[in-house]
């Protein structure tokens, strides 16, 4: 996938993570009530999904980012760390949602996702450091 790629799955992540912001501030709860939890694993489902909807956030615009230094200066780390921030919110953030809905997820995918991101930003600082320093063009005078 390329700058495009990049910056299209970064905003569309970013407007689902909109509408799960605010479906977690105005219908979760409700929902979550007919599973009839404990205050203390209702408070705990909510929380998870709150981590998942700011993750998912931050990755997208990530992604975003990551499509905009691309387009000016194209890397094979920028595409490991957008591939590695994709498949991390598919992972974790996902992960986290289905868990929120009671749906069995195993633990090491979420912590896959988790490890997804962290090589996401690893990998965006290997290319930061390999990459020549460019000053932007000086500002014409008048």
């Amino acid at each position: 996938m390329g700058a495009k790629g990049f910056i299209v799955c970064g905003a569309i992540l970013a407007a689902a993570g909109v509408l799960a912001g605010a479906y977690g501030a105005h219908g979760l709860e409700k929902h979550l009530d007919r599973y009839e939890l404990s205050e203390a694993k209702l408070d705990r489902r909510v929380k998870d999904y709150e981590v998942a909807v700011r993750y998912q956030m931050y990755h997208a615009l990530g992604l975003v980012a990551a499509g905009l230094l691309a387009m000016r200066r194209p890397s094979a780390w920028l595409g490991l760390a957008a591939a590695a921030w994709l498949a991390g919110t598919l992972l974790f953030s996902g992960c986290l949602y289905l868990r929120v809905f009671n749906m069995p997820v195993p633990g090491i995918l979420v912590m896959v996702g988790g490890l997804s991101y962290t090589f996401g930003w690893l990998s965006l600082a290997v290319g930061a450091a390999r990459s020549p320093i460019e000053m932007p063009p000086a500002m014409p005078t008048t």
